[in-house]
C-alpha cells in the first residue's frame, strides 16, 4: 500500500534530502 502522507512527511523535512533523493533516482 502506498501512503501519500508518509511519502510527503519523508520528503518535506529538508531541501537537502529532496535534492539527494532526486539525484539518486
Amino acid at each position: 500500500d502506498f501512503d501519500p502522507v508518509r511519502h510527503m512527511l519523508e520528503h518535506i523535512p529538508s531541501d537537502e534530502n529532496d535534492a539527494s533523493y532526486f539525484e539518486r533516482k
